[in-house]
Formats: structure tokens, C-alpha cells, sequence
């Protein structure tokens, strides 16, 4: 357990130490923390929940024509797998290059962050060890997404139709952001409206559609269950209505404030129907987890002077508090223990 309390640690105690606005102008704490975390999160062994799954997945890709492989997952993790198995290399490369996109899309987001250091601190207990090293492919989506919302906040609207489209590469269901786009708080939402609905159209017609009927059948009429789903959605319920709540300041003080105020709709609309389906509505809050980090980071422009410190302390408390509650009591932590490097094995 000790390797992943020393990664939460490092940024809580930046976070908790350091000025409460954390944005720094240095880029070398960052590069140095990115190719630890790309590290740790790339070069594990037989660690996390599908990571067996994955190792098998690759053998099977290069053993066939790229073509076979594409028609037997997401393109973008097929052609990567095949990739690498071409060019004679380990799995590792996989491993590597998945954690070089996630940790990438999840620095240049937090980096814009009031608090940045709070935003890596909050993204650890889950958004990192559980997606990050648990669900490679959706891991490697929620980190376009992220790179792509770093785009989004500063108006890049085609970088972020972009960033969607990668996702959507490596986990179809990313495509179900796409539509947020339209709450840009800018000019030029009619023109919007029809790229979004005709780029929307394409990836759905191209990627999803043939499987759209087994998806719905596999995650809603069969009412697959996912353990956890209520607290993962609840995670995110927080942050949403302290959104809500200072929703006069957020508007305010940052940039895009109705695209986040429907990020926290989304979540707060999900809550009744997470008994109903909860893997599907787990599925799409791992979407939705970029709150957690935008809103708990921005805490020192929402809060009283007063109460700033205190708040940051009790958000980091939070979540070591998620951290020891997950590594002790989940079902599946222990996929996770003990944590294994290829550095090391």
C-alpha cells in the first residue's frame, strides 16, 4: 500500500504546504511528477483489474492481420497493440504509451487549475488508480478528454471535437461528450449546433451504431451491476452541488461557467437511476470525474479568505480517506496489493 500513499502525498503536501493559488510559471516540479506518475502507472506489473486481460488482448492482436485485430476492440488500443507487436517490442510499450496519453491530458488540465497541486492531489485516489491503472482503455479516453477540455475552457472548440474523437478511438462511449460542446459560452452556437450534430452523426454511424442495441441490451435491460457505483457517482455529486451552491462566483471568476454548470446537471440527474442501471451510470459518471478536479481546485476563488485553508485540508482529508477506505474494503483492491514494477521485479 506504502507505493500508492506516497503518490497521493506528494501533491496533498504540495497542496497543503504551498499558496493556496498554486498555479506555478516553473515547469520542472510538473515534469518531474508526469514522468514519475507515466512511470508508475506505465511500467506496472499484473496490477490492476484488467491488466491479465490486457496482457492477453495484445498476444492475440499481433498474431493477426491489423485488419482482424481492428474488427475485435477500439482502433485506437487495436492499432496501438499491433504497433508495438510489429515493431518487436513488450507489452510494456502498451503499458507506456497508454500512460503517456492519460498522464499527459491530466497535467495540461490540472496546469490551468487555481489550486494545481490540489487537482492532482484530488485526481489520485480514483481518477488515477482506479481508471488510470484499472480500465487502460477508458483511462486513455478520459485523458483526451481532459487534454481536450484544457482546449475547451480556452474556446478551442475544434480541439476539443478532436480530442472526442480520439477518445472515442480507444473507448466508444466518450462519444457521449461531444454534445457538451454546445454549452460554450460564446459566439457562434448556431454553427456550433451543426458540427457538433454532424460530427456527432459520423463517429455514431462509424464507430457505435452496429453496437448500439447490444449495449443498450448489456448495460440497461440486463441492468448490469457495477460495486461501488453509488459512491463513485456520489464523488461526483459533491462537487456538483458546491457548484450549484456558488454558482454567482463561478460565473463570475471562470471561463465556460454553463458548460459546467450542465457537467454538474448531468450528475445530479444521474443519481436516481443509479439502481437502475449503475453500470451504465457508472460508465458515464468516469466521464464526468473532471469535476471532482475543477471544482475542488477552485475552492480558493469560491471560499471566504477564511475558510480557504481549512477547505483545501478537508478535500485532501477526503480523499486519504477514499484512498484507505478503497485499499482496505474494495472488493477488487486486491488486484492492486501489492504493487508490482517491472523496474523492480
Amino acid at each position: 500500500m506504502i507505493p500508492y500513499w506516497v503518490l497521493f502525498l506528494i501533491p496533498a503536501f504540495a497542496a497543503a504546504t504551498g499558496p493556496t493559488k498554486s498555479v506555478s510559471k516553473s515547469i520542472v516540479p510538473w515534469v518531474f511528477f508526469s514522468l514519475f506518475l507515466i512511470l508508475f502507472i506505465g511500467l506496472r506489473y499484473d496490477t490492476g483489474g484488467d491488466w491479465g486481460n490486457y496482457y492477453r488482448q495484445f498476444l492475440d492482436y499481433i498474431e493477426v492481420p491489423l485488419s482482424v485485430s481492428l474488427q475485435r476492440g477500439d482502433w485506437g488500443y487495436v492499432f496501438i497493440n499491433w504497433m508495438v507487436g510489429k515493431l518487436g517490442l513488450d507489452f510494456y510499450a502498451v503499458t507506456l504509451i497508454c500512460a503517456f496519453i492519460f498522464v499527459l491530458g491530466l497535467a495540461s488540465f490540472a496546469r490551468q487549475q487555481p489550486n494545481a497541486w490540489l487537482a492532482i492531489a484530488v485526481a489520485i485516489p480514483y481518477i488515477v488508480i482506479v481508471i488510470g491503472m484499472g480500465y487502460m482503455r477508458q483511462g486513455v479516453a478520459l485523458g483526451f478528454l481532459l487534454w481536450g477540455l484544457s482546449h475547451l475552457e480556452q474556446g478551442r472548440f475544434k480541439q476539443f471535437v478532436v480530442a472526442v474523437l480520439l477518445a472515442a478511438l480507444f473507448h466508444k462511449t466518450a462519444l457521449v461528450m461531444i454534445g457538451l460542446a454546445l454549452f460554450l459560452h460564446s459566439k457562434g452556437k448556431f454553427i456550433r449546433f451543426l458540427a457538433v450534430l454532424a460530427v456527432g452523426y459520423g463517429l455514431w454511424t462509424t464507430m457505435l451504431a452496429d453496437e448500439s442495441s447490444a449495449l443498450w441490451q448489456h448495460y440497461v435491460e440486463d441492468a448490469m451491476q457495477s460495486e461501488g457505483a453509488r459512491i463513485r457517482v456520489f464523488m461526483n455529486l459533491v462537487p456538483s452541488l458546491i457548484l450549484i451552491i456558488y454558482w454567482k462566483k463561478w460565473k463570475e471568476n471562470f471561463p465556460n461557467p454553463h458548460f459546467w454548470r450542465w457537467m454538474a446537471f448531468a450528475t445530479i440527474v444521474s443519481v436516481p437511476f443509479v439502481d437502475l442501471a449503475s453500470t451504465a451510470i457508472d460508465r458515464m459518471a468516469l466521464y464526468l470525474t473532471p469535476l471532482q478536479i475543477a471544482v475542488y481546485s477552485r475552492i480558493p476563488m469560491l471560499f471566504s479568505a477564511g475558510m480557504v485553508k481549512p477547505a483545501i485540508l478537508g478535500v485532501l482529508f477526503m480523499y486519504a480517506l477514499v484512498l484507505f477506505v478503497w485499499l482496505n474494503f474494495a472488493t477488487h483492491a486486491p488486484w492492486w496489493l501489492p504493487y508490482r514494477n517491472w523496474l523492480f521485479s
